[in-house]
């Protein structure tokens, strides 16, 4: 259920000194004291890379005025070696137990000071929903129909959504929010984005970023709220909180109506949002799009595009439009996406590992016994 995860845990700073820690920490911070002396900030280790081209699948990071540990994970990678694998709720116990096996070995001795990884508070965490339309041209439909949607309640820069670009510069989506937004919002082609020879193509990937403490708390029962605890790591992968993330994400992008959006005349449900007067100037602006394509539109409506676009949006109607004209009928071919509700998400199972271990196998081979190779051995 969870992709990358950032979690914390409380420590004792003093005793975790750079001279007191394995090889591979480096200072990432220092400051001068009262008495001349030179202090750190902050000391971080990075794990070495699973594959070439690919980032760092564990990074530690310990920060001496906040007294915390951080790390910051990638659950699918350790545990399968990609990601572009989705764990299910069974895998989640296994990822935690190799990112202690990583802690053990970046903190050495100082590993009995920190509790399990599953009991950590998360400070952010990705949940991703995949759905396989068998064909990239499909995803680019997707992406194309999502454009313009505006998503509320997560303090976005602008209403409209962003290009999500890959490591290359390239185009593969779109992302709503920002690092300071309580929550935000991807939608890409994971095959082009992954450029992994072995992600099958026409994945379409929803991802959904939790990334404020006051957002977790909407999560936790009652009970955890009133004596202030916070998400930690296995609770935030369970079902019951992934389903109404994601729900809440499938719901936002109204992908369940627009489908059958833009098919019709919108003036009747447009007056159920706005006077007479505007749904009309709606449903005109509707009509010119719709016929003449975005670039005339832009010059029809200069200053008023983009707010004609977004009411739209909110009452339901997504326009598809290309730089000539293209009618938006094509919204009713796009392919159903399906909601992400508990019992659909109980009902997923995980992949089989055996491909995994058989990619890996060269790079383990000349790679002494980590972590992840041990994993790998007992999941096989």
């Amino acid at each position: 259920m969870l992709d990358r995860v950032v979690a914390y845990t409380h420590i004792e700073p003093q005793h975790f000194g750079a001279d007191s820690l394995p090889e591979g920490w480096f200072h990432t911070g220092s400051h001068n004291v009262a008495d001349g002396t030179l202090r750190w900030d902050k000391l971080e280790y990075r794990a070495p890379k699973l594959t070439p081209g690919t980032v760092s699948p564990f990074t530690a990071t310990i920060a001496s005025k906040a007294a915390r540990l951080t790390v910051t994970v990638s659950l699918p990678r350790l545990l399968y070696g990609d990601n572009w694998h989705v764990l299910s709720e069974a895998d989640l116990a296994a990822a935690c137990a190799v990112v202690d096996d990583y802690l053990r070995d970046c903190l050495g001795a100082h590993a009995q000071d920190v509790p399990p990884f599953s009991t950590w508070i998360v400070r952010s965490a990705e949940y991703p929903h995949d759905i396989d339309l068998a064909s990239s041209g499909a995803v680019e439909r997707w992406i194309r129909a999502l454009t313009g949607t505006a998503i509320r309640g997560i303090r976005v820069n602008g209403s409209l959504p962003k290009p999500y670009l890959n490591r290359h510069g390239a185009q593969t989506g779109l992302v709503w929010g920002s690092p300071k937004s309580l929550r935000t919002v991807k939608v890409y082609d994971k095959t082009r984005q992954t450029e992994d020879e072995h992600c099958p193509p026409g994945l379409l990937r929803i991802e959904t970023k939790v990334q404020n403490a006051a957002e977790w708390d909407k999560y936790l029962p009652r009970e955890a709220r009133r004596e202030k605890r916070r998400m930690t790591v296995m609770a935030a992968g369970s079902v019951a909180v992934a389903a109404q993330v994601m729900s809440a994400t499938h719901d936002a992008l109204r992908l369940d109506t627009m489908r059958n959006a833009g098919v019709r005349n919108p003036f009747p449900a447009l007056t159920k949002y706005w006077t007479q007067p505007q749904a009309r100037t709606l449903a005109g602006f509707h009509a010119f799009a719709v016929l003449h394509g975005e670039r005339d539109a832009r010059a029809a409506f200069p200053s008023s595009y983009h707010k004609h676009l977004r009411r739209l949006s909110e009452a339901g109607f997504k326009l598809v439009l290309t730089e000539a004209g293209q009618t938006v009928e094509e919204l009713a071919d796009l392919p159903a996406i399906p909601r992400p509700t508990l019992a659909y998400l109980t009902s997923r199972t995980t992949f089989p590992r055996s491909r995994e271990i058989v990619a890996l196998s060269s790079w383990a081979q000349s790679t002494p016994p980590t972590p992840l190779t041990k994993a790998l051995e007992d999941a096989s």
